[in-house]
């Protein structure tokens, strides 16, 4: 079982995981701005939401850091996986989206 590292810069791509394995999306996010990623689509037959994790960066307090959501895999198939970074309280179109196709075997 691994821990499949994914980064914004992979956004729109495909990945592969094999049941059990971990998938680790990580995410600029500045939470003290209001703006915070959420999941829009997962299937959760496929993937098991594990974590869902904020960690600071380097920099001054409430500056920046990255949000990392942790899935397993759990059964065979095909799913989007799909983020927004949004304000919980705007009804705006999201500031930012993120996709990835996940194929679990």
């Amino acid at each position: 079982m691994a821990e499949i590292a994914i980064a914004e810069s992979q956004n729109g791509q495909s990945v592969s995981a094999k049941s059990g394995d971990t998938l680790a999306i990580t995410l600029p996010e500045n939470p003290t701005t209001g703006y915070r990623w959420t999941v829009t689509q997962a299937d959760s037959r496929l993937l098991k939401s594990a974590s869902d994790d904020f960690s600071q960066g380097g920099g001054a307090v409430g500056g920046g850091g990255a949000r990392t959501f942790r899935f397993t895999a759990a059964d065979t198939g095909e799913t989007s996986l799909s983020f927004a970074l949004a304000r919980s309280w705007e009804s705006a179109t999201p500031r930012q989206q993120f996709n990835i196709q996940v194929r679990v075997q």
